[in-house]
């Protein structure tokens, strides 16, 4: 079973024509040539008009805006994530990566078009840019009660895995609650 959100891809890619009866190039040619030219309008349109799953629509549709990311450097999609307003927010991210790496050695850090998230066997936690001034940190933790800085909830754009987050609008918002719970995230998911 696909782990990673390239792997995801991938699976969703290879298993388009037994599962739609089209190949990933020939719906992307439909797209273009019948459907909508805003990406989220075009993911709505073939959806709705053609039966295609959220995972299906979005990795074609994504065609109209560049491409699939993971067609793209992993540096070039962070930078992205942290361009204009945002660049304020990178110094969080960096704290946050600096911190999971030093986890272990097997931390993967696989970044996405709106996130980056952070492998060992399953992803435990994704940082995402979610808004001008907070970075959120997304934590895998089930069914742990929330207390503190830690909320109950997914991050938006992310995977069911992740359970809770954390708001973080500076650096220094990256302290040792943030870190215990981050440490208790990758360790819950061996």
């Amino acid at each position: 079973m696909p782990k990673t959100p390239r792997e995801m891809r991938e699976a969703i890619i290879r298993n388009l024509p037994k599962n739609t009866g089209k190949t990933f190039e020939e719906w992307v040619a439909l797209l273009k040539k019948q459907g909508p030219k805003d990406p989220k309008e075009a993911r709505a349109w073939l959806k709705e008009k053609h039966g295609l799953g959220h995972g299906q629509a979005g990795m074609i549709s994504a065609e109209l805006a560049g491409g699939p990311s993971f067609t793209k450097s992993p540096e070039s999609l962070v930078d992205a994530q942290y361009a204009g307003p945002k660049a304020e927010l990178r110094p969080i991210y960096e704290k946050l990566l600096e911190a999971a790496k030093k986890l272990g050695k097997d931390v993967r850090v696989e970044p996405c078009t709106g996130y980056v998230p952070l492998i060992r066997k399953n992803q435990f936690a994704i940082i995402r840019a979610s808004t001008r001034t907070r970075v959120d940190l997304g934590l895998a933790l089930g069914e742990t009660e929330p207390e503190g800085r830690l909320e109950a909830g997914k991050v938006q754009g992310t995977s069911e895995r992740i359970t809770h987050r954390i708001a973080l609008e500076s650096p220094q918002d990256v302290n040792a609650e943030v870190l215990r719970w981050l440490k208790r995230a990758y360790a819950d998911n061996a």
